[in-house]
């Protein structure tokens, strides 16, 4: 029998709540089902070769001993693949999914659509409280509609899973905001560390936490010990990784194992730092365009922003806070594009980060608009037009990214001709069956690569050299390297070279 409780019709809040998370779902849905397509091919499209590298890595855990913080890339040539690169979380995320699903291509693609879809949740949860359902709906919308995020969010390239952070330490920074609980502000800095980690771009975001602070509590800010924790538990695991782990693991690119120095030791740095790398690191990293020019116009504008708000006997209304964390992650941005536009030019993906602000601002734009239309039904046919059509460019533009992967047969005719225990040496990278093909073994040499380098690898052992056979032709000292190979393989786009027996 049925209970009197039973029969109670669900209250408004309830029926709105199922509705909410109804059209949250649905939208989800569709945007997932528009990026399955060609989920399951070999990478391919643009950043081809930072996806293999990324796949690689993940392949590397598990079928060679490689610990966690011991990441192995392909290519590796004669050495033991040991590289630093960004802290490996996605890669040993994408070994463990091979490990219950077996090596498939669509595996890697799988889990980084899925953490996206977790980062939507995060943004929706977060203009949920700041605004309203409608609001999050919105944001939802105009953050997967977006051309970069659309693409990049079924790439295997950590950058989306920094995003899914970053989101996560907005949400629980904006909680802090609300009640000023501890374990908030704990869990914007677990999260926001882990974002850093994983991609250092992402960082754009405390940005914003600055600005409101500052704003907030002007010179205060710096006088309150648990902020000093919280930044130094931000920064710490990011400058450990980046600048003392990575850099002297890499075996390939790393300074120690190029200068051959042991860094670790006071007899290393003092070695390190007689080289001309000293100068050059001075000359452009920390006065250069990428660090030192942006650092000194935040805390020009952190400054004044401070210098604005001393004096403040009231807190701010928790609406203007949260509006201070997008303004400074805008101007942060700005700031990032006006020292170094070019970043962004070559490297679309270096934008993600700022995305989810534009979609935030977007959405409360878009409500807006909504209640202007109020109960006119042309005015809601117009912006809800509006914003379908945002929708529709949006994820068109992202479209044209997307390519079917590599011919099959293509990678087969390749490793018939190539032993799987072969060295080899791939030119230009950016051909997928090439990239496909590097298992384990071999170097990769993009079109600027000095000769002088490929003539060491032969000598080394390389015995197969896949590429275009006109950049070759193109540069006269390779006369005498092309007259001793011959080819194993001729198909549109490519050849494989054969030197020796």
């Amino acid at each position: 029998m049925t209970s009197p409780a039973a029969k109670v019709p669900p209250t408004p809040t309830i029926r709105n709540d199922r509705r909410w998370l109804f059209a949250i779902v649905l939208v989800l849905l569709v945007f997932t089902g528009l990026r399955l397509v060609w989920i399951d091919t070999p990478c391919a499209g643009i950043h081809a070769w930072r996806q293999a590298d990324t796949l690689a890595v993940a392949r590397n855990y598990l079928t060679e001993d490689a610990p966690f913080l011991r990441p192995r890339i392909d290519r590796r040539g004669d050495l033991t693949g040991i590289a630093g690169g960004e802290f490996p979380l996605l890669n040993y995320g994408i070994h463990l999914a091979y490990r219950g699903l077996g090596l498939h291509d669509w595996v890697g693609r799988a889990v980084v659509l899925l953490i996206s879809l977790l980062a939507s949740g995060l943004l929706a949860a977060h203009v949920g409280r700041r605004a309203d359902r409608s609001t999050a709906l919105l944001a939802v919308v105009f953050l997967n509609s977006a051309p970069v995020y659309f693409y990049y969010s079924r790439c295997v390239m950590p950058d989306t899973v920094a995003t899914a952070a970053m989101l996560g330490a907005l949400w629980a920074f904006g909680r802090w905001l609300e009640g000023d609980r501890s374990r908030w502000l704990a869990g914007s800095g677990i999260a926001a560390a882990l974002a850093l980690l994983i991609k250092p771009s992402t960082g754009i975001l405390l940005f914003g936490f600055a600005w409101c602070l500052l704003r907030r509590d002007g010179w205060r800010a710096f006088t309150q010990p648990r902020l000093w924790l919280w930044t130094a538990g931000i920064l710490g695991p990011c400058c450990w990784w980046y600048g003392y782990e990575a850099p002297w693991l890499n075996e390939h690119f790393g300074l120690g194992a190029y200068f051959h120095t042991q860094p670790a030791t006071l007899a290393g740095w003092r070695q390190l730092l007689g080289t001309d790398l000293a100068l050059l690191i001075v000359q452009k990293e920390l006065l250069g365009v990428f660090v030192a020019r942006p650092a000194l116009v935040f805390a020009a504008v952190l400054a004044c922003v401070t210098w604005r708000g001393r004096g403040r006997t009231t807190p701010m209304p928790l609406h203007r806070q949260i509006d201070d964390v997008y303004r400074g992650w805008f101007v942060g941005f700005a700031v990032l594009v006006l020292s170094d536009a070019t970043m962004f030019r070559h490297h679309e993906y270096y934008g993600l980060p700022v995305v989810p602000a534009i979609a935030i601002v977007c959405a409360l734009g878009a409500r807006q608009a909504l209640c202007w239309a109020g109960a006119v039904r042309p005015r809601q046919i117009l912006v809800v037009g509006v914003v379908l059509l945002a929708g529709i460019f949006g994820t068109k533009r992202g479209y044209k990214f997307f390519a079917p992967g590599p011919d099959r047969d293509a990678i087969a005719a390749v490793q018939r001709v190539v032993p799987a225990e072969a060295l080899v040496v791939v030119l230009d990278p950016q051909y997928a069956v090439q990239l496909y093909q590097l298992d384990r073994k071999g170097w990769s040499a993009f079109a600027d690569t000095p000769i002088d380098s490929i003539r060491e690898w032969i000598e080394r052992g390389a015995r197969f050299v896949i590429g275009d056979d006109r950049m070759w032709e193109q540069q006269p000292a390779t006369a005498h390297l092309l007259a001793g190979a011959k080819v194993a393989l001729e198909s549109p786009g490519y050849r494989v070279f054969r030197f020796g027996d």
